[in-house]
């Protein structure tokens, strides 16, 4: 048996199935029927999108990534590209893709960087995608929230949704959302029933914060959450570079550190986010997006 690259938790509060024409056609390509979803389904009118997300630490700075892609164009194309990944694995001689190990301490690929990400990037050009990222310090993130205890998983419960909130202001109305994350813990029959109702309280919870905010959207996300391992190569090096990236740039901003000493130490980093996401205006700050608009890649 293969290793498990990617799963998702069902929830059984609904078993009745929508056969309606809408929520059948619905179900060919998503899998899921029009009531299978917070929010159902109602209307062909809005985008079928999936989202990957991913979390970073970097000297007490938090982020989380979220990367939109089209849901059937990241089906139709994934299956190549993870090939291509495996292959790309094999001529660097590396176990996986993370962009931490390339362009942190460890620098696995060290002086082949530049020709790494021009290969990656040749790899994954075909599927489009939008970037929304949130990066803070630890002390603003308490102090805004008036609360010194926050622990590491609350913070990034607040910045997953205050980014998901970003995202579903720029969505049309009637989209269809797939949340897809990565999962670090390995789940057995011991774990299983309390991993997958926290993962259900976390994630109706959350839904349900951020559709009060946003009222005058309607938007449909899966009740079904999906998750990933680092052996889906795809939806994790994309989302550990998001994640990363994103989060050491903006800390360095943070710190006062000039544009031009940023773009001189960090050239290949921004080089590597210009050319892998088609839509960065979700990016921290806007500081960070006129960075980045300023170099080639």
């Amino acid at each position: 048996m293969g290793k498990i690259r990617a799963y998702r938790a069902i929830s059984n509060d609904d078993k009745t199935i929508d056969s309606s024409p809408l929520s059948l056609e619905l179900k060919d390509i998503t899998g899921f029927y029009a009531n299978q979803y917070i929010n159902p389904v109602r209307s062909k009118d809005g985008e079928i999108i999936k989202i990957i997300s991913d979390e970073s630490i970097f000297k007490n700075h938090y982020g989380v990534a979220l990367v939109a892609m089209p849901f059937i164009d990241s089906n139709k194309l994934s299956k190549q590209m993870h090939e291509n990944l495996e292959l790309l694995l094999l001529k660097y001689n590396i176990k996986n893709i993370h962009f931490t190990d390339i362009f942190g301490k460890n620098k696995v690929i060290r002086r082949r960087e530049e020709e790494f990400i021009y290969d990656y990037s040749d790899i994954v050009k075909d599927l489009p995608m939008t970037i929304l990222s949130l990066s803070f310090s630890k002390d603003k993130i308490t102090k805004d929230s008036a609360n010194t205890k926050l622990t590491n998983e609350e913070i990034f419960f607040t910045l997953f949704w205050n980014n998901f909130e970003r995202l579903i202001k720029g969505c049309k109305n009637n989209s269809v959302i797939h949340i897809f994350m990565e999962q670090e813990n390995s789940v057995n029959e011991k774990n299983a029933e309390e991993l997958v109702r926290n993962i259900f309280m976390k994630l109706y919870s959350g839904i349900d914060q951020v559709y009060k905010k946003v009222p005058n959207k309607y938007i449909s996300v899966c009740k079904n959450p999906h998750w990933y391992t680092k052996g889906l190569l795809i939806y994790s090096s994309i989302a550990d570079l998001g994640a990363y990236a994103t989060n050491k740039i903006q800390q360095k901003i943070d710190k006062g550190i000039s544009d031009k000493k940023i773009i001189s130490e960090y050239r290949l980093l921004l080089k590597a986010i210009k050319l892998i996401f088609n839509n960065y205006s979700g990016l921290p700050s806007e500081r960070f997006v006129n960075i980045l608009s300023s170099i080639n890649a």
